[in-house]
């Protein structure tokens, strides 16, 4: 028996058994680069966030210290009626010359989960919105790659304005 399998094996490897198999896998060769390529950029992107919010922090924290010492050097009341007034406005606290970048504004949108046996047309019935909206915000190609444990983002539809709903009556 075993020397059968290890005929098949080889004959299948003279014939080319295993090029095939690779070929058969280079669609999800190339789908998995792609996945780890955009992983990559995520974690690049989160990686200059997390520096934003780092200097961000920075300058806030240079503010509040900046607005304390000023409020330190303040004389009490006590002192400020014994001294004599100053002649000349005081030196302004040195501000810190990093500019501080305008927030932009974001899509709103938010994430779905996908459960056991959700298809994306079942979600996006589920948030009123297009199915190619979804498809496009997510590129997803291939309806059928949609995997429990996904996560997806949904835009939120523009809000309606909201009209009074007559109701009907029946005779």
């Amino acid at each position: 028996m075993s020397r059968f399998f290890l005929t098949l094996c080889t004959a299948g490897a003279l014939a080319g058994f295993s090029s095939a198999s690779r070929a058969a896998d280079s669609p999800l060769t190339q789908e998995v680069h792609e996945l780890r390529r955009d992983i990559q950029m995520q974690a690049k992107k989160i990686e200059m966030l997390t520096e934003h919010v780092a200097r961000l922090t920075k300058v806030l924290e240079e503010r509040k210290q900046a607005a304390a010492a000023t409020t330190a050097i303040a004389p009490a009341p006590e002192i400020a009626k014994a001294a004599p007034a100053p002649s000349a406005p005081p030196p302004a606290a040195p501000q810190p010359t990093a500019e501080i970048p305008k927030a932009e504004p974001v899509a709103s949108s938010t994430q779905h989960t996908v459960e056991k046996g959700e298809t994306l047309t079942s979600i996006a019935k589920h948030y009123n919105i297009p199915l190619s909206d979804l498809q496009r915000l997510n590129k997803i190609t291939n309806d059928r790659k949609l995997q429990i444990g996904q996560t997806l983002v949904v835009p939120t539809p523009p809000k309606a304005p909201e009209t009074p709903v007559e109701k009907k009556e029946t005779p």
